[in-house]
């Protein structure tokens, strides 16, 4: 615990075994940036979520910075810090997002400048609409009977 003021405050350490060496993904390796950026990433929101010692801080970010050189990764870990502290602030200062409703979708045929008429007033009851040709090659070139099951002979 530490202390300021009256007030105690928890802080920690982040403990690693002796023969930790920092190395995830070989920095010759094939595998895609990403991949090596998972274990910097990692160590990033460690450091950042954890409440520190102000030596533990320094120390863990000389560990992330050993990290990357052994990774072969040229970054500005100070520079990503920063940044990762910033988007926290942000995001815990930002408006929670609008809360959308969801339209039901209807399909129906295009019959000219009335569909569209038709689509308005449905939107104003949070339905969208998608219009389909009701003329299609296929039904301009079907060589079936349309005439009803009933309405034919025999």
């Amino acid at each position: 615990m530490e202390e300021d003021g009256n007030l105690l405050t928890p802080a920690f350490r982040i403990f690693r075994k002796d023969t930790f060496i920092g190395a995830s993904i070989h920095s010759d390796s094939l595998h895609p940036e990403v991949h090596k950026f998972a274990t910097l990433n990692a160590a990033i929101h460690r450091a950042i979520h954890i409440p520190l010692f102000p030596d533990a801080e320094k120390e863990e970010i000389g560990i992330i910075q050993k990290i990357a050189k052994v990774n072969g990764i040229k970054a500005d870990i100070n520079q990503l810090l920063r940044r990762k502290r910033l988007q926290l602030l942000l995001q815990e200062h930002s408006p929670p997002p609008p809360i959308t409703t969801r339209f039901r979708w209807i399909w129906l045929p295009f019959l000219g400048l009335s569909s569209y008429r038709l689509a308005a007033e449905l939107l104003k009851l949070n339905y969208k609409v998608g219009f389909y040709s009701p003329l299609t090659i296929g039904n301009l070139s079907s060589l079936k009977d349309h005439t009803p099951t009933l309405g034919r002979s025999g």
